[in-house]
This record gives structure tokens, C-alpha cells and sequence, in this order.
């Protein structure tokens, strides 16, 4: 056989078939140990959302890092406070109405007042400003149910009363009679809309003489009209590929925890 004859019979072989795949799906010696799921980012986050909030809480309370963290979101996203712009312009001739700007102003500054703005008088609305943002990187998700009844001396019929993400029932409600779907704590539509909140009367983890507070605490279904939920840019994506829960912002800064550790031993030696 000469050379001619060899390559036409190399050539002439069947190549391999190839199937179209992803490279990261390939199972081999260095992807066998990774084992992943394929279920809802619900029931992901269902058996891990508790743990993750507290331990994301621990690590504020005593890592440097994460409080220092902490520090910056709340500064340049809060600063020295959002403020109501008020912007009435005349019917004639289109100017701003300085009058009742002014007095615009002066009403929103006074309901800002921790006594009438907060349903406990504790908050001002510029603190209450920073605890939203605050609790949004630490918890994931913070609630204000709006209260339709003055406060204190004012006479504004409106208040807020800001609730922590423990308040909202994390296991499972009995569906409802017209078969609306209830997955932790939140009431939706066949369309996925946000109906009702079921929240806790009490704090979960509230324990006062003689009872438990997570079995005696009443439920309250509060409407969405009265509850807002406070969100950011980093979980708009995830809420609108149906998970109804967020996570803490620090779960991705559990390696500071790890940082932690390694300073303290270059310290140590």
C-alpha cells in the first residue's frame, strides 16, 4: 500500500459523533464531589433563610469587618437623610409656590418627629431611615406596616411601624379557601402577586414567664395596602424569579468570619 492509499483509508475512517454540551456539565475526577439540586429557590432558601439570618447577625455584632460594613452601606446610601422635596408650582405662569412649599416643609419636618412619625415614638424618620437600611444588609428583608392614625400630638392621620423580618411567619400556612397558594407567610395570587402578610402578634423568639411566644402568639394577616417591603437593586432580580424570600447581603461576607480568624493568628505569632 503506498502513502497515497494510506491517507485516503486514514481519511476515509468515521470521525466520532460529538454531542453538543457544556463544558461545566462534564462529570469527571474533578466534579464528581459537586453535588448540586434542582429545586425552587423557596425550598432553598426555606431550610436555610433562619441560620443564615442569625449567623449574618453575629457576624455584625462582632466582626470589625461586617460592622464596618454595615457603616459604609448605611452612609452613602442614607448620608445625613432622604428629604421630602416638596416642588408646587403656581397654575399661572408655572413658578414655584414658595408659600406652600414652605409650608409643605415645615408640616413633613415636624410628622418627623420620633413622637408622631413612630408608632412607638422611638424612631425619628431619619433613624428610622438608617434601621431600614441597616436591617435590609443585615436580614435581607425588613417590613413597614403603615398605620392610619395619628400619633403623639399630631394631627396627621399616618404613622409607621417598622417590623423585622423574624415577625413574618417563615413555615408553612394552610392554604386558602379560594386556593390562593401561602408559601412562608406571604398570600399570592395564581399570578405570583403579593397578597397578605401573615405575621407573628409577637416576637418568635420573645419569651416572657409562663409561655412560649412562637405557640401563644396570635396571627395577623395584614393586607399588602398597609405593609411595604423594603427592597434594593441587589434582590429586584430575585423577586422577580419568584423567590418570595431575601437573603442577608453578609451571607456573601461569611469569609470575613475566616479573615477574622487569620488576623488574629499573624497576630498571635
Amino acid at each position: 500500500m503506498g502513502v497515497r492509499s494510506a491517507f485516503r483509508e486514514l481519511f476515509r475512517r468515521e470521525r466520532p459523533q460529538r454531542r453538543r454540551s457544556y463544558a461545566g456539565a462534564r462529570v469527571s475526577r474533578l466534579t464528581a464531589d459537586w453535588v448540586t439540586s434542582g429545586t425552587s429557590a423557596d425550598s432553598e432558601i426555606k431550610s436555610s433563610i433562619k441560620m443564615l439570618r442569625n449567623r449574618a447577625r453575629q457576624l455584625c455584632r462582632d466582626n470589625d469587618y461586617a460592622k464596618q460594613a454595615l457603616r459604609s452601606i448605611t452612609n452613602n446610601v442614607i448620608g445625613h437623610g432622604i428629604y421630602h422635596q416638596s416642588q408646587v408650582r403656581m397654575q399661572r405662569g408655572g413658578r414655584m409656590d414658595e408659600a406652600v412649599n414652605a409650608r409643605i416643609h415645615a408640616a413633613w419636618k415636624r410628622w418627623s418627629h420620633k413622637s408622631r412619625c413612630d408608632v412607638s415614638g422611638l424612631l425619628s424618620f431619619y433613624d428610622m431611615e438608617r434601621l431600614l437600611c441597616r436591617s435590609l444588609a443585615e436580614s435581607g428583608e425588613v417590613f413597614i406596616r403603615i398605620i392610619r392614625r395619628p400619633f403623639g400630638d399630631s394631627g396627621i392621620p399616618f404613622a409607621l411601624q417598622v417590623l423585622e423580618s423574624d415577625y413574618l411567619i417563615d413555615d408553612d400556612v394552610q392554604a386558602t379557601k379560594d386556593g390562593k397558594t401561602v408559601r412562608m407567610g406571604i398570600e399570592r395570587d395564581e399570578y405570583l402577586r403579593p397578597i397578605a402578610y401573615n405575621f407573628y402578634a409577637n416576637h418568635p423568639a420573645m419569651f416572657t414567664p409562663g409561655m412560649c411566644a412562637r405557640h401563644a402568639a396570635s396571627v395577623l394577616m395584614l393586607m399588602m395596602s398597609s405593609i411595604c417591603l423594603f427592597l434594593s437593586a441587589l434582590v429586584r432580580r430575585a423577586a422577580s424569579l419568584g423567590l418570595h424570600q431575601r437573603c442577608s447581603v453578609c451571607t456573601c461576607l461569611m469569609v470575613m468570619r475566616t479573615l477574622s480568624w487569620c488576623v488574629r493568628g499573624l497576630a498571635a505569632h
